[in-house]
């Protein structure tokens, strides 16, 4: 039966059908164009979307991802994890000096990670970041990128989608 769980009801016993759970609301969204990023580690929103580029994978759930950024909807309230990949990049070698890519929840860090290439600078790095979260109904969540370099500028790379991207589901318990 589709959405259901067979259980045992014991040695002896018939098994039961149960209801069972889903992990939604839930979604997956990605960077339409490239992010420029200034050279300061300002930590920079990043624009993700639904369904940019055509024929991207991304799914929202409950259409609660809307302005960049998840927010719990109505009854919705709970344990959830997000994850995150930002892929920071300069247009030289050897310039970037550190890349940290971040999860927010409601306009506070809550989760970094960074790559720091001070002793060898480099050309980029893709980072990410996974964060588990208790929120309330209309908590929200974004992701945010920065980067410190040599010189020049970075900028948090698209490429049709596939490299920058966002998601996170509702946790069952």
């Amino acid at each position: 039966n589709d959405g259901q769980v067979l259980t045992s009801a014991g040695a002896g016993a018939p098994p039961v059908f149960e209801a069972s759970a889903v992990n939604t609301p839930a979604f997956s969204a990605t960077l339409a164009s490239n992010q420029a990023l200034d050279n300061a580690e300002t930590s920079t929103k990043i624009p993700f979307t639904i369904g940019s580029p055509a024929g991207s994978s991304d799914f929202d759930t409950a259409s609660a991802f809307a302005s960049n950024k998840f927010t719990v909807p109505s009854g919705q309230a709970g344990k959830y994890v997000f994850s995150l990949g930002a892929d920071i990049e300069s247009g030289s070698s050897g310039v970037v000096n550190i890349a940290v890519a971040y999860i927010y929840r409601n306009n506070a860090e809550v989760a970094q990670n960074r790559v720091d290439f001070r002793g060898n600078p480099g050309r980029g790095a893709g980072i990410m970041v996974t964060k588990i979260l208790d929120l309330a109904v209309g908590d929200y969540v974004e992701g945010f990128a920065a980067n410190s370099a040599a010189s020049g500028s970075a900028n948090v790379v698209s490429s049709s989608g596939r490299r920058t991207w966002f998601s996170g589901y509702k946790i069952i318990t």
